[in-house]
């Protein structure tokens, strides 16, 4: 095979495979779904579990003052804006809920949004719409995948609240225009959430640049940190717009019997009860991922995601699921004759991890092209050629 995936410049590829203790025997191609912590983050969250084992975790949390309190920094270094920006949750769904229950919707008011929003968000629209009686609004969906951004822009008008768009969705490697959307959103002045959940770490993320006056997003995916931490941003803007749906403790102080003070960044949303362990992994990850070089990360991801659209394409019995066009490392597809649940169970046996698209995710967007199911692989920077031969072989073999 004289195709190749090259590889760029200011990286080594192969030191940084060596860098993570994944099960060499296994081929990974779902870091849409969670990816793998280098050495240094798995160690840096041994060293504090072990520290709080031997302090306990309130006095354990005190001696990492300075390096949690990096977090937000790196945040603001990663994807633009002010740490004041910037809050840590326990995963994106709970970035976004947060904030979207807390933004003021009323009723005879309407969202709006497109084909690529995922369950978690869409059920909870369908939820709130029932208690809050507002209309939702779903924009057209163009033959090649894109928004048609013409009927976006027709939907949103002045009884328009908020705009929410999932950046890229988890049924194909579509990139949607999130910057032309935030530029309906300042020209109409409507608030606009941004689900980054697969875009932080995949593709160049700043959400000042993007016109975003919300966002959400997670540590486990092409970021490469632990389970169980996600983070929001909240610009100042939609800060003094939103009425939190919840208050705790960090929330704001206890300042009278039946009074208290809010704070006035984004950390008005987290919890003071978490896990500190987990939060440092992540602060490593995305010193990481700032060190490396942001730009030539999210290359190289293009770069195996490319060659393997075109090793695909070139296979006469597979079905291409990504629309006309798709540039993301999210890859969907179909084996004649073969359900993608079967395909799934098929690779693991295998040793090779994919993952299923299902209508039950992304209903908007598979539901309109009569697609129940489809097979999921989401390769990254850190993915070798003889990892992606390997999928391809078998694949063939299926």
């Amino acid at each position: 095979m004289t195709d190749k995936i090259l590889s760029h410049p200011e990286l080594d590829i192969e030191n940084i495979r060596k860098n993570a203790d994944f099960d060499r025997s296994r081929v990974h191609l779902d870091h849409a779904g969670a990816s793998f912590l280098s050495k240094q983050t798995v160690a840096r969250m041994q060293q504090h579990l072990a520290l709080e084992a031997q302090v306990a975790g309130y006095v354990a949390q005190e001696q990492v003052a300075e390096e949690l309190e990096d977090t937000y920094s790196l945040l603001a270094k990663c994807f633009g804006a002010a740490s004041s920006d910037y809050a840590l949750t326990g995963s994106a769904v709970d970035s976004w809920t947060k904030l979207f229950y807390s933004t003021p919707i009323d009723k005879g008011q309407n969202i709006v949004t497109a084909h690529t929003e995922y369950c978690a968000n869409f059920v909870a629209m369908v939820h709130d719409q029932k208690r809050r009686g507002y209309e939702i609004r779903i924009a057209n969906r163009l033959d090649n995948g894109d928004i048609d951004l013409d009927h976006f822009d027709q939907l949103v008008d002045e009884n328009t609240a908020l705009i929410a768009l999932t950046w890229i969705g988890s049924s194909s490697g579509q990139i949607l225009p999130a910057s032309k959307v935030g530029e309906i959103a300042a020209r109409k002045n409507a608030l606009y959430l941004l689900d980054a959940c697969q875009a932080a770490g995949h593709i160049p993320v700043n959400f000042q640049t993007v016109g975003a006056d919300m966002a959400s997003g997670t540590a486990r995916k092409f970021l490469r940190g632990p389970r169980g931490v996600g983070f929001l941003y909240a610009s100042e803007k939609a800060r003094k717009a939103l009425n939190p749906v919840v208050m705790t403790n960090n929330s704001a102080s206890w300042e009278a019997t039946f009074e208290i003070k809010c704070r006035d960044d984004a950390r008005l949303f987290e919890a003071w009860e978490r896990s500190v362990m987990t939060v440092l992994g992540f602060r490593n990850a995305l010193s990481e991922f700032h060190q490396m070089g942001i730009q030539a990360l999210t290359d190289q991801t293009r770069l195996v995601s490319n060659y393997i659209r075109r090793q695909l394409e070139a296979m006469n019995n597979v079905t291409i699921g990504c629309p006309p066009g798709s540039e993301g490392a999210i890859i969907t597809f179909n084996k004649d004759g073969l359900e993608a649940g079967d395909a799934k169970a098929a690779f693991e046996k295998q040793g090779i991890a994919v993952n299923v698209a299902s209508v039950f995710h992304t209903r908007l967007d598979l539901e309109a092209r009569n697609i129940d199911s489809l097979i999921r692989i989401s390769p990254q920077y850190m993915t070798a050629q003889e990892e992606v031969d390997r999928f391809l072989d078998v694949l063939r073999a299926l």
